[in-house]
């Protein structure tokens, strides 16, 4: 029964694999019907069909067949386009008809479907691209020498640098046809100002249309090469050499010009009348008697300076007002005590002392707002009265003053630096970067603590006989810079300490402004630590004694409990 089923099955197989043989011989058959009838004679009608469709068609592979698609090969005009006839083959009509029957597809390109427009407009651009390149090389032979000739075109510099750029950009637009001109003119006002969207010779127009007023942005050429340029840009704009530019552009620049003088003419005056207050000196200061000041805001100072050095790129200062130095009571919120009628307090406030006198310049030259006068009062024995006018509001004040030292003692990755001291009078030396001192613009050898500390000394004293000082901070001998923020403890700085100069934090003794600072557990804020403060710091000198050394050895070292006794098994007790 086994082998009759067998022998079976083998006759089914081989029945069906002669079916195959006999359906693949008459698809063969039939295709190579197909493709003996492809090819085209001279004088017969055809029809454009894909390359790529008639590979699949060839194909063994697939057994469906794709319909005939030809939309990708049409132009804007729904015709075919010249540039995309290589990928497509030359049928025979009828052959054509049986293909679209049976697989169905479109539209059908028959032989007058190549878009003679497109045709047209491909010759043409052909035909200016040899061109181009031939004027290209006769006009830069001819921009080499200056034209000084009496009958000139002035062309823009720009569109004579890109001119080529712009015919082929022309090109195309042109090839591009026709169907989209409402959605570039949108595209072009959307984007007026950029270079690229400018037509041949529109970078010498004014606002108003006529030639601009800047001769630096044009060039002046001969006839010859303006008329093969204007070949290519029939409907640019022509200038010859002796036009005239723009009556109402050439008028607005000499109103201009007259403004700038005018301005540099004020800015002078008030240089001259203000030049103390220019050159931040001879500002008021604590004397004995009277003194009369006038309190006005370093930033509005530093404006006006800025203004005067160049009135014509600057613009003038606001109003000169003080109004937000008052409070809700029309009091003024500044104590005057911590006004800089003092040389230390210069470079530590937001306001600059002015005389009266120079008050009413200011006043005449700028509309003035809430002035704020200060009279200070000291005489011999006597301590110091201070009045002002509007008068100091106590609880303001002092509000402002909370919040601005809260504001002080709270910040964020801010640099303090670290200066080592090795003894009470001078810093340290073992940095590599002041391994050597100068001295008056001289090198001299590395001096001993003693020298250098009198030096330090020398230094100090002849930087205070100076009046006007840098808010910058300077760095000095043995100087480190640390990134630390209010909020981190004291023991935190005493680890980036030990971090720098190797130093445990129990040898560390620091100070800032005079007093020692202790808790490792307070935050910098509370210690009253600013930002950019110097904090002084002393190393302990290691210990020399060799007693007190081994007491604190053997404190350090571990107990050893009942080692060498008998409670330990394994151990021989003698």
């Amino acid at each position: 029964m086994d082998n009759e089923t067998l022998e079976q099955w083998i006759s089914e197989m081989k029945n069906m694999k002669e079916q195959n043989i006999r359906t693949g011989q008459e698809k063969r058959g039939e295709m190579r019907q197909f493709y003996e009838e492809l090819p085209v004679q001279d004088g017969e009608d055809f029809d454009w069909i894909p390359t790529d469709w008639l590979n699949t068609w060839l194909s063994v592979s697939k057994e469906i067949k794709p319909p005939i698609d030809n939309k990708t090969f049409l132009c804007q005009h729904k015709k075919l386009h010249p540039d995309k006839v290589c990928k497509l083959k030359c049928v025979h009509r009828q052959t054509a008809d049986k293909l679209y029957d049976m697989y169905k597809g479109g539209p059908r390109l028959h032989r007058d479907a190549v878009c003679l427009m497109c045709v047209k407009k491909r010759c043409t651009i052909l035909r200016t691209r040899v061109n181009m390149d031939q004027d290209s090389k006769l006009i830069s032979d001819c921009l080499k020498n200056q034209y000084n000739g009496d009958n000139g075109y002035w062309v823009g510099k720009k569109s004579l640098r890109s001119w080529k750029s712009l015919v082929i950009k022309q090109c195309e637009d042109t090839e591009n046809g026709e169907d989209n001109v409402e959605e570039k003119t949108e595209t072009k006002k959307e984007s007026d100002n950029e270079d690229e969207n400018l037509s041949f010779n529109d970078d010498i127009l004014c606002s108003h249309d006529k030639l601009s007023t800047d001769a630096g942005c044009r060039r002046l050429i001969s006839t010859d090469i303006w008329q093969r340029l204007r070949s290519y840009f029939p409907l640019a704009v022509e200038f010859k050499q002796w036009d005239p530019v723009c009556e109402l552009c050439n008028r607005l620049e000499e109103e201009e010009e007259q403004v700038k003088e005018i301005q540099k003419m004020v800015a002078n005056e008030q240089k001259t009348q203000l030049s103390d207050l220019y050159q931040e000196r001879n500002r008021p200061k604590a004397v004995n008697g009277v003194v009369t000041a006038y309190v006005v805001q370093k930033d509005w100072i530093t404006e006006w300076r800025n203004y005067i050095k160049n009135p014509v790129a600057k613009e003038h200062p606001a109003i000169l007002s003080n109004e937000n130095l008052l409070c809700a009571h029309g009091n003024c919120t500044i104590d005057p005590k911590t006004l800089p009628f003092s040389d230390s307090l210069v470079n530590h406030t937001g306001f600059v002392l002015i005389w009266p006198s120079e008050w009413l310049i200011l006043k005449q030259a700028f509309s003035t707002h809430a002035p704020f006068e200060v009279h200070r009062v000291e005489a011999q024995g006597q301590p110091v009265v201070y009045f002002s006018n509007p008068a100091v509001c106590e609880e303001c004040a002092q509000a402002m003053q909370l919040d601005k030292d809260n504001q002080q003692w709270s910040y964020k990755n801010v640099k303090i630096y670290i200066r080592k001291v090795l003894d009470d009078n001078a810093t340290d030396d073992t940095d590599s970067d002041y391994q050597q001192v100068h001295v008056n613009g001289k090198r001299k050898k590395k001096m001993n603590c003693n020298q250098q500390a009198t030096t330090v000394t020398k230094m100090i004293k002849s930087t205070n006989v100076t009046t006007r000082r840098s808010a910058r901070h300077r760095k000095t001998k043995g100087e480190k810079e640390i990134i630390i923020s209010s909020d981190e403890t004291l023991r935190d700085l005493k680890l980036q300490i030990m971090h720098m100069f190797s130093v445990a934090p129990f040898d560390q003794h620091l100070s800032v402004n005079g007093q020692d600072l202790t808790g490792d557990h307070q935050t910098l804020g509370s210690l009253h630590i600013a930002a950019e403060d110097i904090i002084y710091f002393r190393a302990d000198e290691p210990c020399d004694d060799p007693l007190l050394l081994e007491e604190v050895s053997q404190s350090l070292s571990p107990e050893e409990g009942f080692k060498g006794t008998g409670l330990m098994g394994g151990v021989n007790c003698m």
